[in-house]
């Protein structure tokens, strides 16, 4: 018996968080990348130079891709032809968030400018802001055999995957973008026993 299938599994997924702490920084003497600041901040609560403020690190991502496939199942065999495809998108950002008199945090979530330190001109106060795009390309070959009259089933696959990754730095310094490309041949072979229902 033979029986041919076609597969495709699109997909999106998007995230976005923060991971908070306490930190201190000093109100002058500060850098945004490499541009030296000459302001001296107003952060409330701030004392002989120093402030008590959150050190946000926020990330949002989302990513995209599709997985169509072709199977073949032919005496005993699953044959399997397939490819892979995702672009993934992702935004790293660490500011900085004022703090309520009692100690909590003005915004937790940071997505809110006025509960952010500021520079006079209106931008954020940021320790780092980066962007990755990562864009990924995958065939895949493979087969599933059940060994007739056994517990014994073999498998074997073979997949090229290709793989280009822009970084980004949004803030002022000496490299704005870079890119790298690599590809590589994953081959795979295994073989399952199935001693009992449960075990294998």
């Amino acid at each position: 018996n033979s029986a041919i299938s076609l597969h495709a599994t699109p997909y999106f997924q998007f995230g976005y968080g923060n991971s908070p702490g306490g930190t201190t920084i000093a109100t002058s003497g500060l850098f945004q990348g490499a541009e030296a600041l000459p302001y001296t901040l107003d952060i409330p609560g701030a004392q002989d130079g120093q402030a008590n403020v959150v050190g946000n690190y926020t990330g949002q991502q989302y990513r995209t891709g599709w997985r169509p496939s072709l199977d073949w199942r032919w005496r005993g065999h699953r044959f399997v032809l397939g490819y892979w495809g995702e672009y993934d998108h992702e935004q790293d950002r660490q500011s900085f968030g004022l703090i309520g008199d009692d100690g909590t945090p003005g915004n937790a979530w940071d997505n809110a400018a006025n509960a952010r330190v500021l520079l006079p001109d209106g931008r954020a106060l940021l320790a780092s802001d980066t962007g990755t795009i990562t864009r990924t390309n995958m065939i895949f070959v493979g087969d599933t055999w059940r060994v007739p009259g056994t517990s014994l089933m073999l498998q074997a696959g073979f997949k090229q995957a290709w793989v280009t990754r822009d970084g980004t730095n949004h803030l002022p310094g000496p490299q704005y973008r870079s890119s790298i490309t690599d590809s590589a041949p994953l081959p795979r072979i295994g073989a399952r026993w199935q001693i009992t229902a449960q075990h294998q």
